[in-house]
């Protein structure tokens, strides 16, 4: 059914439009369509990076429009600071147009953009790493909170022993990121839990739990104590795990890899090497290249070429 469901975010005539946010349209139009065609009730809904409000909104259009019989008063669970932070402060700026502070609260925005479809979000106001979950069935997890090695570590730690087998998707919005290879290295991990059901929709990934996922399994993504080789060989099968034109960012993504666990000079060579690559092809259907190829790498990495 997942399958399926790609036309509704892959399509041209998509059926929701998103509010201003760091939402993309198409990303948009798939939380929309998993709650409003896949989500069954059986779970909650977990909204891990809200801002303010785009991808809740999302969420929460599409369960008003699901026609399922179940209540929906409060199935989605959204969390972040609400606290205007410097990672914020160039987005309320430039993206909003919003004239907020450093230090600020800004959930008075998130309640302001979802309006009447609040009554479906439980809003958690504070920092993720002392968050618990209550153990509650998580049938969709939408992830874009995972900035740090410790936030992605919580995360595995508190939502995925809730995921459902064969029932549970899993976005992480962040996959095409190419500034956090840690998110790719302990998805790759595993790998073997998980189905892709569509490698990239803008900078999400969207996976299908299939299993159980063993406990050691989970402590092993939690503590992150591989070595550079398996590091290394973990991100290289997440790259050729993608099809060719999904595999730009990730490409990128070892690059940074490659200039934390070795030197500039590899780091510039491979980095060289990527550009060699995609050289020649059109990469105007993927905007966020020539900014993920400039500011992302030249502000993680350094003045590379």
């Amino acid at each position: 059914m997942l399958s399926l469901l790609e036309k509704k975010w892959r399509g041209t005539d998509l059926e929701y439009s998103p509010i201003g946010g760091m939402l993309r349209t198409r990303e948009a139009n798939l939380l929309y369509a998993l709650a409003s065609d896949f989500y069954v009730g059986r779970g909650e809904i977990v909204d891990a990076g809200a801002f303010v409000g785009a991808s809740a909104h999302s969420l929460a259009s599409g369960l008003r429009r699901n026609p399922k019989r179940f209540d929906k008063v409060g199935r989605i669970n959204s969390y972040d600071r609400f606290t205007v932070s410097e990672q914020y402060i160039q987005s309320f700026l430039q993206i909003l147009a919003v004239n907020r502070e450093l230090g600020d609260d800004f959930d008075d925005l998130f309640t302001q953009n979802l309006g009447e479809l609040a009554v479906s979000v439980n809003i958690h106001k504070g920092d993720l790493l002392d968050t618990r979950w209550s153990g509650r069935p998580i049938e969709i997890l939408f992830i874009d909170v995972a900035k740090t090695l410790s936030l992605n570590a919580h995360i595995f730690e508190i939502f995925f022993p809730s995921l459902i087998p064969e029932e549970s998707v899993v976005v992480q919005q962040d996959y095409h990121h190419p500034a956090l290879p840690f998110i790719h290295i302990t998805m790759e991990y595993l790998a073997d839990y998980f189905t892709i059901v569509d490698e990239k929709v803008d900078d999400s990934i969207i996976w299908l739990c299939r299993a159980r996922i063993p406990d050691n399994a989970l402590a092993d993504v939690i503590a992150y104590e591989f070595s550079s080789a398996e590091q290394l060989a973990l991100m290289d099968r997440a790259i050729a795990r993608m099809r060719f034109a999904a595999r730009p960012h990730l490409e990128l993504a070892k690059v940074a890899l490659l200039h934390s666990l070795t030197d500039q000079a590899t780091a510039e060579s491979a980095l060289a090497e990527v550009d060699a690559r995609y050289a020649g092809l059109d990469m105007s259907a993927d905007p966020h290249w020539p900014l993920y190829r400039g500011q992302m790498i030249l502000r993680h990495i350094g003045a590379l070429g």
